[in-house]
């Protein structure tokens, strides 16, 4: 779900001269954790440090709620040319 929601976020706030470039993602797996890398060429924002709802009337602005609240660690980075989103999750081992 948290893939998902990353690559539409991608997707949905691609700037015009970047529509037509690939978003790249790369799955790491391991006996301990999943590691999902998201790359993207978007514009980039300020990944919360909290998450946090957005007033129940809005009709945006839950995506990076749901990220940060299913996974256990995320990091965002901002880079020229694109932005590294690193979400990661614990397996039961």
């Amino acid at each position: 779900m948290a893939l998902a929601e990353a690559i539409n976020n991608a997707i949905k706030y691609a700037v015009e001269s970047a529509r037509t470039q690939p978003i790249d993602v790369e799955i790491i797996c391991s006996a301990q954790e999943i590691q999902l890398v998201v790359t993207d060429r978007t514009p980039g924002f300020e990944w919360p440090v909290e998450p946090r709802l957005p007033k129940q009337e809005s009709e945006t602005g839950r995506g990076v709620y749901l990220i940060q609240t299913v996974m256990d660690h995320t990091a965002y980075f901002k880079e020229p040319g694109g932005n590294r989103l690193i979400l990661r999750k614990r397996r039961d081992t």
